[in-house]
Order: structure tokens, then sequence, then C-alpha cells
């Protein structure tokens, strides 16, 4: 639908003060006006006072590949199959690739990260979503919430 912009939907169910499962989806069925990911789309997900990936949690998740990637603290993306064991990990956040998944399902993506947040990550972060269609459609950085680790 040309002039709209994909929205994501969001929530961080059963977060403890270090960890949170977060899950967020795309399409349709968002809480606000989208088109349809007719496709496996990269997605983006962010902790952080602003939309920036300095000194952030930041995770990219190539649905299409089955690939998670999370920002180095260098600023360089270091990534890994989902299910792969091993974390993904940087000054703010460590990323568990195998409790983490993607799943398309008609035209909603779902995406469930689980994140570990570092001892020095503190204080209220924002979590923005970014979503992005194989045609190059984008809804732009979303803000879903807040969060408090530790």
């Amino acid at each position: 639908m040309p002039g709209t912009r994909a929205g994501p939907s969001g929530r961080s169910p059963d977060c403890s003060s270090t960890s949170c499962p977060i899950w967020f989806a795309w399409g349709t069925g968002s809480t606000c006006s989208s088109w349809a990911i007719s496709a496996p789309a990269p997605t983006q997900v962010l902790f952080n006072t602003q939309v920036s990936g300095l000194s952030a949690c930041y995770v990219w998740v190539d649905a299409l590949d089955g690939l998670v990637y999370q920002n180095t603290d260098a600023a360089t993306w270091s990534g890994v199959p989902l299910g792969t064991q091993g974390p993904l990990q940087n000054s703010q956040c460590s990323l568990d690739p195998s409790a983490s998944s993607v799943q398309a399902v008609g035209d909603t993506l779902t995406v469930t990260l689980a994140l570990t947040f570092q001892v020095a990550f503190t204080g209220t972060k924002n979590i923005y979503g970014y979503a992005q269609t194989l045609e190059g459609q984008n809804s732009g950085w979303r803000l879903l919430g807040t969060w408090t680790p530790h």
C-alpha cells in the first residue's frame, strides 16, 4: 500500500533485571497501519537512549538466510546462523542465537531474541524496531517501548 509504512508490535514478557526474551512482529497484525511483508526480510532491534548503534545493544536479523548479527564494540557486525550455540556479545548485551528465532506466517514476521544485558548497561533504554521488505520499503525506526536493565 503506497504511502503507508510497516509497523511493529512488540512486548517483553517475563523480563528480569538482566535478561529479556523480547519478541516483536511486523505485518498487518501490527497495532498501526502497515503493508504486508511478502517474504522474510531484514529486521533490526536496538536498545539505547536514542537511535544510534554506538554503545547500544543492537541486533540485526536476516530472516531470509536465517542469520543473526550483533553490533560489536568496534562498530562492526558479528554474525552466526540462528540456532548456533554460543553467544554474540558486546559491552552492552549478549545474544543467545540458540534460543533466538524468526518465523514468517502469512504476512507477519515474528522475531524472538534471547538477550542478556551486561552489568554496566544501566538506566532506562528505549527499544526501537526497524523492518524492511525485500522490495526495499521500510518502517523507519519505531519506538517499541522502554526497558530498564539492572
